[in-house]
């Protein structure tokens, strides 16, 4: 790999890491300009592309190697593994109504960023209504009732080899008829995917505060 490269790579992630993903985009497409199909180069390119859930961008630079060299890529994530990750995470949607389940064990990294005794299962998103599931009820609240909050700190996690070491674990606090719910929307291993979706879900029918050096500033509903 050359030092160009790596270079490269290393913006790419701390442009993922800043919310800046049209910026890590055209940075890891210069890695791999430059990488000169180094396999190296490539598997770290696609871990990036998958730290940021850009599951397209990662599944082109697969088959990109793969054409050029004649034979498969061997990465942290396989193509087949960046393909049902894809598919695994994407929202259910029927009409008006948009549906997120809590990953499981495997795609949270074995436990969870965040440890609470009444996790909450599933979020269901109407344009009138936010539902929460825990494990024994559901609980429906009008979007005027709710209050979200999104907060960060420095934290370290793992899955097999598959390991980002230091990361910013995001955790969102929905208040809502007096009671109180908190799951993860990290980027790394959190509870709902993809997260950033689901926080764009949010602040279309809500006011989302979030830390000023976080996603983004503050947003308010349309």
């Amino acid at each position: 790999m050359t030092d160009m490269a790596y270079q490269r790579i290393s913006e790419g992630q701390q442009l993922v890491e800043g919310d800046d993903l049209a910026g890590a985009r055209r940075a890891l497409n210069q890695a791999l300009a430059e990488a000169n199909y180094d396999p190296t180069a490539y598997s770290d390119v696609i871990s990036v592309f998958m730290l940021g859930r850009m599951y397209d961008d990662a599944e082109q630079a697969h088959l990109a190697y793969m054409e050029v060299k004649g034979k498969p890529l061997r990465a942290d994530f396989s193509l087949e593994e960046i393909r049902e990750e894809r598919e695994l995470q994407r929202p259910v949607a029927e009409g008006d109504k948009l549906t997120f389940r809590r990953l499981t064990l495997r795609q949270r990294g074995h436990f969870t960023n965040l440890f609470t005794f009444r996790p909450v299962t599933a979020i269901e998103i109407t344009p009138a209504t936010l539902t929460l599931w825990t494990r024994r009820r559901e609980w429906r609240f009008p979007w005027a009732q709710v209050k979200i909050e999104i907060r960060k700190r420095k934290a370290v996690k793992a899955a097999g080899s598959k390991a980002f070491g230091h990361f910013q674990e995001r955790t969102c606090t929905v208040h809502a008829g007096g009671r109180t719910f908190r799951f993860d929307v990290s980027d790394q291993y959190p509870d709902f995917a993809p997260p950033r979706q689901l926080i764009a879900e949010f602040q279309k029918h809500t006011v989302v505060e979030i830390a000023a050096d976080d996603i983004s500033s503050t947003t308010a509903s349309m």
